[in-house]
């Protein structure tokens, strides 16, 4: 295997994490609903705690090369904080494609407005 192989292979292998991680959300209670509630700072101030663990975790891990736990909940963390943003990205296309829907007129109206 290239090392361009190699390199799309983690890659998929992170992108399903991250996908699996965004799947198991709603259990826990952050559903569309939920998302909803948060605008554009909140979602900021969440991901920014999400990425504090990880940077608690991380200030270890360069020493942590005996510990691989503690690496595994650095990587975890990262994963975390990933599935996080898509849940924003997520949230905020909701939101314009919302916005945009309301703002738009109807086709009838605009049918009768080229008569």
């Amino acid at each position: 295997m290239s090392d361009d192989d190699a390199t799309t292979t983690r890659r998929r292998m992170v992108l399903a994490e991250i996908a699996a991680e965004r799947q198991r959300q709603p259990a826990r209670g952050w559903t569309v609903e939920h998302d909803r509630g948060h605008d554009a700072e909140e979602w900021i101030a969440i991901i920014a705690g999400y990425l504090d663990r990880a940077a608690g975790v991380s200030a270890s891990a360069p020493a942590a090369v005996g510990r691989p736990a503690a690496l595994l909940l650095w990587r975890r963390r990262l994963i975390q904080v990933a599935a996080l943003c898509v849940a924003a990205v997520e949230s905020y296309d909701r939101y314009v494609e919302t916005t945009e829907a309301a703002a738009a007129p109807a086709e009838e109206d605009e049918e009768v407005s080229d008569r």
